[in-house]
């Protein structure tokens, strides 16, 4: 590289170009996943992270190279012949090679096979920074200088503005293929078309030391430092810049926002016109490291303490209402006035007013005259605003009890509580009873069916219709006189739908025969049902929601949250309530909103992948991936990569020895599959991935060999 230098200054003022920083910054609780020794991640500290083009996530730690294939975690050190345990810098070729930055040297990984081939370069040294040019050419930032490194091994120093030796901690690449550079000695600087570039001095002092890039919008190049954040463009347009809350480690953009690692936490930063400004904090109380962006849209964080952080790609799918403090969603009640929302510790009705603070609210209705009716773990209460609550006192059994579901029905308000289900109207109380005269007992929900009937389910006592002044026991399908019947639903079309005890299904009309019938794992089938037509059924469970095809009887979706933080309980028989283009969800963990549009086109998962074979007390012939054995007392032990990071620690497999097989097996988690001393024959092992959220995976062979006598 031939040393030309040249300073181009884009119009930017440092004083007007920063902005104050907001004192109150949101905290936003996204949908997060973490991995650490309890994942088998052999270090805490994880300094990079990088992709392959096989979709295989490595992580650079002190104690290893780390390999994760969406089963399992493997870490490679000196022992597979890595210069060192300490591993620094990442980054992947298009080749699918895999450049490993060590304390002591440069190694080269070609992933290409079922086992890493390792490829030494004669580089020696601590190398913080690779930065791919092309298939053939990497760029290394080192304490003590930059250097080029061929495949082939071969290295030069080069010169960086006139500081041949000078310290390089972090080396990119830009979408124009120019390479830049920072350091200490440095400052941030570019190298194209046969030219140094430094950053103008304004620049450089409005951020602070530099120590990391990233491609930022419109060509611009994100630059983080001790103390700000620039987005600089090459040519004549204004840089922008922003004050930081500490020094900045890491950068990226996705969902046209700055993800920001600074300090100790992790920021989001919008950019409008001229202008960035941070608008909330993701993960705080620990050092970013790195942050990577997949094909499923996850960011993956690395940190300096904490493992990896995987920030779920199915945050475009819902959102989550912030702001509402009374606990857990159990009801969400359509009004004239806007949606009653009832919680665990309230109810929330007309622009986020509050009443029954910390009562246990199950379920709230408007009447006609605006006045609001809610069933409470204390029994009925009344009101129109938070100043006017008011309970209702009645010496009926059934109204006195804990309350459950309230609904107005033909000039009634009808209450089901544990004890019963009251009626009130203008000349007082009752309790409806069967036609027996007996109570209905434990009603849970109530449910104003297709054809103008009140559908009273109960816990413990079946399924019930109000049809004029009769009160009818319902015995379609596979309801038992003494069923828990938990949601009703009905479709545009007529249809009805029940969850009862642990399976859902549909009643068209009541006492002929079922079309649609679901047997679940769970004791309880599903806590909520909502019917928008088209086939489609979704189902609130304890663990998540569930989109069913109702003309073929299937499970098309499931959208939980296994990362522990964020439950996907749904809680009551009025927690899901359509919303626009939305799904309103009220859970154990809030208010949120599905967009079924996004969880519909979920794409099925790829097919699983060989990732081990293991043989055991026998002599293994090995051609073009056709294994071949003798009869005897021997075992395999084969593993599977799943490279599917949206629901991967709920899915399920499923495989066949063909020649050995008769059927495929029952479904089980992601595990070793062994088989031992098979007889003479050939044989072919199948597998697919069942994904909750995702569905069926393809058939996928990952094995084949022969038995020899």
């Amino acid at each position: 590289m031939q040393q030309q230098y040249a300073s181009p200054s884009p119009f930017f003022d440092s004083e007007n170009q920063k902005h104050p920083l907001p004192k109150d910054l949101k905290k936003t609780d996204l949908p997060t996943r973490w991995f650490n020794r309890e994942n088998n991640l052999p270090s805490t500290q994880v300094h990079a992270l990088e992709i392959s083009m096989d979709g295989r996530i490595w992580a650079a730690t002190p104690t290893g190279l780390v390999c994760y294939n969406g089963v399992t975690f493997e870490t490679f050190g000196p022992k597979d012949g890595l210069s060192s345990h300490g591993i620094r810098s990442l980054a992947i070729d298009h080749k699918n090679n895999l450049w490993v930055g060590t304390d002591f040297g440069l190694d080269i990984l070609e992933l290409n096979s079922h086992e890493p081939i390792l490829r030494k370069s004669r580089f020696k040294g601590t190398i913080d920074s690779i930065t791919i040019m092309s298939d053939n050419l990497a760029i290394l930032g080192t304490p003590t200088g930059v250097f080029s490194v061929k495949k082939t091994g071969k290295f030069k120093s080069l010169n960086v503005c006139t500081k041949p030796h000078a310290q390089i901690t972090r080396t990119f690449r830009d979408e124009e293929h120019a390479l830049w550079i920072a350091g200490p000695d440095t400052g941030a600087a570019y190298f194209q078309q046969g030219k140094w570039h430094s950053i103008p001095a304004n620049i450089q002092n409005a951020i602070g030391a530099p120590s990391c890039f990233a491609q930022g919008p419109e060509d611009g190049i994100l630059i983080g430092g001790n103390s700000g954040i620039v987005l600089y463009f090459k040519d004549d347009r204004q840089a922008i810049v922003i004050q930081s809350f500490a020094p900045v480690s890491s950068l990226l953009y996705a969902d046209n926002l700055i993800w920001s690692g600074e300090g100790d936490s992790l920021r989001r930063i919008s950019i409008h016109g001229s202008t960035m400004t941070y608008i909330d904090q993701l993960i705080p109380k620990t050092n970013i490291r790195d942050l990577r962006v997949d094909e499923f849209r996850n960011v993956w964080v690395a940190t300096d303490e904490d493992g990896i952080a995987r920030i779920s790609g199915l945050r475009h799918i819902y959102k989550s209402q912030e702001q509402i403090d009374i606990g857990g969603i159990l009801s969400i009640s359509p009004s004239a006035r806007g949606s009653i929302l009832c919680g665990s510790r309230g109810v929330l009705f007309q622009k986020n007013q509050k009443a029954l603070r910390g009562i246990k609210v199950w379920d709230a209705v408007m009447d006609a005259n605006g006045r609001i009716w809610a069933a409470t773990e204390n029994g009925l209460h009344s009101f129109t605003n938070s100043m006017d609550e008011q309970p209702y006192l009645t010496h009926e059994s059934a109204l006195a009890g804990p309350g459950r579901c309230v609904v107005n029905f033909k000039g009634y308000l009808y209450v089901g509580t544990l004890r019963g289900l009251g009626r009130i109207d203008g000349a007082g109380t009752q309790e409806v009873l069967d036609n027996s005269g007996a109570s209905l007992g434990y009603v849970y929900s109530l449910h104003i069916g297709p054809h103008n009937d009140l559908w009273i389910a109960t816990l413990g006592n079946g399924l019930w219709r109000l049809k004029g002044d009769i009160v009818e026991k319902i015995s379609a399908g596979h309801l038992t006189p003494t069923s828990n019947v938990y949601a009703l639903a009905h479709s545009k079309s007529f249809e009805m739908y029940i969850a009862h005890d642990d399976m859902i299904e549909q009643i068209e009309p009541i006492h002929s025969h079922q079309n649609f019938l679901i047997k679940t794992p769970e004791p309880v089938a599903a806590w909520s049902l909502h019917c928008p037509g088209n086939g489609r059924l979704y189902a609130g469970t304890s663990n998540g929601l569930v989109v069913y095809d109702t003309n073929a009887g299937s499970m098309l979706h499931r959208l939980a949250d296994g990362s522990g933080k964020d439950q996907w309980e749904f809680t009551t028989s009025r927690s899901i309530q359509a919303h626009g283009k939305y799904i309103a969800c009220g859970l154990s963990s809030g208010l949120k909103f599905i967009d079924i549009d996004k969880l519909e086109s979920v794409k099925s998962p790829p097919a699983p992948l060989l990732s081990k074979i293991k043989w055991q007390n026998t002599q293994v012939k090995l051609k073009k991936n056709f294994f071949t054995v003798k009869t005897g007392k021997w075992r395999v032990e084969i593993d599977l990569q799943f490279r599917w990071y949206l629901d991967e620690s709920d899915c399920q497999m499923q495989y066949q020895l063909v020649g050995f097989d008769d059927n495929w097996s029952s479904f089980e988690a992601l595990n070793t599959i062994t088989y031992t001393s098979l007889p003479e024959g050939r044989y072919r092992l199948l597998c697919r991935v069942l994904s909750p959220i995702g569905g069926l995976s393809e058939i996928a062979q990952l094995a084949e060999f022969d038995v020899a006598a």
